[in-house]
């Protein structure tokens, strides 16, 4: 199964081109935190790759939003 994510304004983002593609949003930025909401069914170790990912393209904080929170 081949996961996309959505990354800037909306757009879906395959897992292999999130790094490349969080990297250009994020180089530019001052403030270099992150916010993500990920749905109760996806599972954990998804959310984690996409932290790692995340913390490897330069991405600083990264906070986890829970459905309460949404």
């Amino acid at each position: 199964m081949r996961r996309t994510f959505p990354c800037s304004g909306g757009k879906l983002t395959l897992l292999c081109d999130l790094g490349s593609e969080l990297q250009k949003l994020y180089s530019a930025r001052p403030n270099k935190d992150m916010c993500i909401s990920a749905s109760p069914k996806l599972p954990y170790g998804d959310v984690v790759k996409v932290i790692d990912i995340s913390k490897g393209a330069g991405v600083g904080d990264i906070g986890l939003l829970s459905e309460e929170i949404r």
